[in-house]
């Protein structure tokens, strides 16, 4: 039968109007120029279009198109993929810097690749030939491999010899810092606390102020004061600027102030003042032993030392400037660290070579012996004897590198059979062991012979910053905290001139001063952090990050070789009217480059599990317990207290490891896809979130109100109720072993993996929108 039924409505309207806004959005996204995000101060020098960038270890097989852009700060591949219109990259982890970004700064090597050969191009030399694959390696061990094989003519050249002149530069002040806050003060942007290339308002970041080791929830303070807790009771009151605690780490409001006015800058404590100097003796309870001399000031006596630092109170401050002319550098003996027995740590440079004569530093230990409790003679430990040396080091990384960056897949399958004694010829590993091994050494002597340890350095500026810190992250809590060791670091490593810039490469001399100290000493921490993963608040990707952002040379933190250094170059650079009030970025400040969800990941979970969580105790237990403690004398419950705060890691060699997330993130053949070490994170973050869970839901029961959002507390950790967007960053993001770094292909969407979200398949936690309502509890 012939149908006669005839439709008036166009049933393909709705479906011609989608196709339209698809072909509208399509066109803006794919015709769009292709341009690198840009900071204050931030330039393109030279570019190259129709770059092909490989895939890692693909054998030059696969690879995706864009255009390659070198500025004053990075090496930027724009990629020429849309895929799904998506315009911005959700895998971002770093705000500075792209997943296809390379900062200038953390080059290492660029190698030109011909015919299967590499030739290693000469920093500050020119190619006048054309390139046809660039390699770019990194002092993070990651590798880039760019080819231009179908770029115009001239722009490979170009290009590369930006990137040769501008990421090699021969004097400080070329570093993109300095053109970062010229453009900002001439822009009107200075002390704006805000990255130009990103609009908006940021999640702010708040560091816990606490600096004892609590277990109890943090309360506010008000704006103008704050406690620190003192050894032996009390608390001691001091200037804040409205700093606010809560229950996590990270909780601090951020202020820009001067340099010479500013406690604070993001919770750390800069010690650039006396008062910084004078709060940590009175929390240690040494502030008659031990004084805040100024003796420096102006840096009359010495330029790597601080204005301002701690000497023994026996000694005039006459003594110290009459001395200071016959150790290295000016550097006189100066104090770390004060036990509770009254046993300190004290750094000391070595005379100078051409004096014998060794009055002054006889002078200088009998001060010290005289601020012993006890008048004990100190313990000099020579690190020269017992330490590897900075040059030591650094061998021992390039051939750590050598393991870890293969050349090629065919150069990392025919070291499969021999990789582990590879790795121990290298002697990184023993260099981290020698460390340890030294630092227990001191703790013993401090703790159980009751003797002060003076560590002599030759510049004490190397080895003395990493002992110096193993000992105390040793014996005090407080340091393990991320406040802390943000304290800690800023005290030993910023403050008392670890010469950062030189160590790690980021301005070249004709005599290379190179060696990664700090990696050293950040690799013996996770070593400590693997032996006692309850005892620190911060995870292993926290201290990866640290490493990543030295190689950023944009943060002040890493900037300058000495305050001095600081101060004269400040005061040298034009833009700057007053070099006490500058607007370089800290690294402190963790806002500027990730995300607050992002910052979840430098929490530890079992930190927060054994120290913020709430334990209920039985009521007659409990109080058998107080008996106890007030029949005991109040030194010995307090010596006690002490003793199991100190943490006393294993040095045998069986027991330390390589650090993978740090040194093999970026071998994708070696990824373990939907496993390896996050697997364990993620279900103890988990883990953390349920037990929150039930608790407030007890609570809920026991009082008799609804549970809601509010009322449960708020771990910070990955899992968290707090963040808003966690089901979109469930959905997307996918684990792997190198998480969450991203080492398989030039984009995170080549992954094929376990999305995160499977952690939520079996879990008592609702997390649809992240709103905890009555039903969902119930």
């Amino acid at each position: 039968m012939k149908s006669t039924f005839k439709s008036y409505v166009n049933v393909y309207e709705d479906t011609e109007n989608y196709q339209n806004d698809v072909d509208k959005n399509a066109d803006a996204v794919f015709n769009a120029e292709l341009t690198p995000a840009l900071l204050s101060g931030e330039v393109v020098i030279g570019k190259a279009a129709s770059v092909l960038k490989y895939s890692s270890y693909s054998e030059h097989k696969q690879g995706i198109s864009g255009t390659l852009f070198c500025t004053n700060f990075k090496v930027s591949f724009v990629t020429a993929d849309r895929s799904s219109y998506d315009v911005v990259d959700s895998s971002q982890w770093n705000r500075l810097l792209k997943e296809n970004d390379i900062g200038l700064s953390c080059i290492d090597a660029l190698y030109q690749v011909s015919g299967g050969k590499r030739k290693k191009l000469v920093p500050g030399s020119g190619i006048s030939g054309r390139v046809k694959t660039l390699e770019v390696q990194c002092k993070n061990f990651n590798t880039h491999t760019f080819s231009f094989k179908f770029s115009p003519k001239g722009e490979d050249k170009s290009v590369v010899n930006a990137i040769l002149h501008h990421a090699f530069p021969a004097k400080l002040t070329l570093l993109f810092a300095f053109d970062y806050i010229s453009e900002k003060r001439q822009s009107g942007e200075y002390r704006q606390g805000s990255v130009k290339q990103y609009v908006g308002k940021r999640p702010s970041v708040r560091i816990n102020l606490e600096m004892s080791d609590k277990k109890s929830p943090a309360k506010q303070v008000p704006s103008g004061e704050a406690n620190v807790k003192m050894r032996g009771g009390g608390e001691l009151k001091m200037e804040s600027p409205g700093l606010i605690e809560d229950s996590g780490e990270f909780r601090a409001q951020k202020r820009h102030t001067g340099r010479r006015g500013q406690r604070f800058r993001h919770g750390t404590t800069l010690y650039n003042l006396p008062t910084d100097w004078e709060t940590e003796l009175r929390r240690l309870g040494c502030e008659d032993d031990w004084t805040v001399t100024q003796a420096n000031e102006g840096y009359n006596m010495s330029t790597s030392l601080p204005e301002c630092f701690v000497v023994s109170s026996r000694l005039l401050s006459t003594a110290f400037v009459t001395a200071s002319v016959h150790f290295v550098d000016g550097r006189v003996p100066t104090w770390c660290y004060t036990y509770s027995n009254g046993a300190s740590l004290v750094r000391m440079a070595s005379t100078r070579p051409d004096t014998d004569e060794t009055t002054h530093e006889d002078l200088m230990l009998e001060g010290i012996r005289m601020s012993h409790p006890r008048k004990r003679q100190p313990l000099v430990i020579d690190l020269a004897k017992t330490c590897p040396l900075a040059k030591d080091i650094a061998t021992s990384y390039e051939k750590l590198k050598e393991l870890c960056m293969p050349a090629s897949l065919k150069d990392l399958w025919s070291v499969d059979g021999e990789w582990l004694s590879r790795l121990d010829s290298t002697n990184w590993l023993n260099d981290v062991m020698t460390c340890l091994q030294v630092a227990v050494y001191a703790v013993g002597k401090m703790v159980h012979e009751r003797k002060t340890v003076v560590i002599k350095e030759y510049d004490s500026r190397d080895m003395s910053c990493i002992i110096s810190c193993l000992v105390q992250l040793i014996l005090d809590p407080t340091y393990r905290t991320i406040i802390g060791f943000q304290n800690l670091t800023q005290r030993e490593w910023v403050t008392m001139c670890h010469k950062y810039p030189d160590r790690l490469g980021h301005v070249r001399y004709t005599e290379t001063e190179e060696s990664p100290v700090f990696l050293m000493f950040l690799d013996c921490v996770w070593q400590m952090l693997q032996q006692f993963p309850s005892s620190f608040a911060f995870s292993e990707t926290y201290l990866t990050a640290l490493w990543d952002s030295a190689q950023v040379a944009i943060f002040e933190t890493f900037l300058f070789n000495s305050p001095h250094q600081a101060f004269t170059a400040i005061r040298n650079n034009a833009a700057v009217n007053d070099p006490r009030h500058t607007d370089f970025l800290s690294v402190w400040d963790w806002s500027q480059q990730f995300e607050e969800e992002q910052l979840s990941l430098f929490m530890n979970p079992l930190y927060t599990a054994k120290h913020d969580i709430p334990v209920r105790t039985d009521t007659t237990t409990q109080r058998e317990s107080c008996t106890n403690l007030e029949n005991k004398s109040e030194t010995s419950a307090q010596e006690e207290q002490h003793e199991t705060d100190i943490i006393i890691p294993e040095t045998t060699a069986a027991l330390i490891r390589l650090w993978s997330q740090c040194y093999l993130r970026w071998l994708a053949p070696l990824q373990i896809i939907g496993g390896g070490a996050p697997t364990e994170y993620l279900q103890q973050c988990l883990l953390v979130e349920e037990i929150l869970h039930l608790q407030n839901k007890l609570r809920s029961l026991e009082s008799a109100t609804p549970v809601t959002k509010e009322t449960r507390p708020t771990s910070h950790l990955f899992f968290s109720s707090g963040f808003k967007h966690t089901p979109a960053k469930l959905s997307k993001d996918v684990l792997t072993s190198s998480f969450p770094f991203s080492p398989i292909g030039p984009s995170s969407r080549s992954i094929l993996g376990t999305p995160l979200s499977v952690y939520m398949e079996k879990s008592i936690l609702n997390f649809k929108m992240n709103d905890e309502t009555n039903a969902s509890d119930t």
